[in-house]
């Protein structure tokens, strides 16, 4: 499974009170998309835990994935936002297993402690 790159480098934090904090990371993609999402530890953006994280977006210039965090999983997800194959009132499919989205970059929003 490649992992996907949290950027902390350009994290920045901000105290949004009872303990919690709020964190802006950089995002790029990863090169081999595992369906289920990739692993994302709390440890890997200076927090204890996370409670929450943003719905967000990574795109490289011209298509673009959404970001999920699944609280159940510790997993981001991306699933794409306007899929060719989708029918009409479909939803979001997600991104399949072994798709390249190191091109891919954009910001998320961490909540937690």
């Amino acid at each position: 499974m490649a992992v996907m790159t949290v950027d902390i480098n350009v994290a920045r934090g901000l105290h949004v009170g009872n303990g919690l904090r709020q964190l802006i990371c950089g995002v790029t993609g990863p090169s081999t998309y595992t369906t289920g999402g990739d692993s994302l530890a709390a440890s890997s953006v200076r927090l204890g835990f996370i409670e929450f994280v943003a719905p967000f977006v990574i795109t490289d210039g011209t298509n673009a994935a959404v970001g999920h965090y699944n609280n159940a999983t510790q997993k981001l997800q991306f699933f794409w936002q306007n899929p060719s194959d989708a029918s009409a009132g479909e939803g979001m499919k997600e991104v399949t297993n072994g798709t390249n989205l190191s091109t891919y970059v954009g910001r998320m929003m961490v909540v937690g402690k």
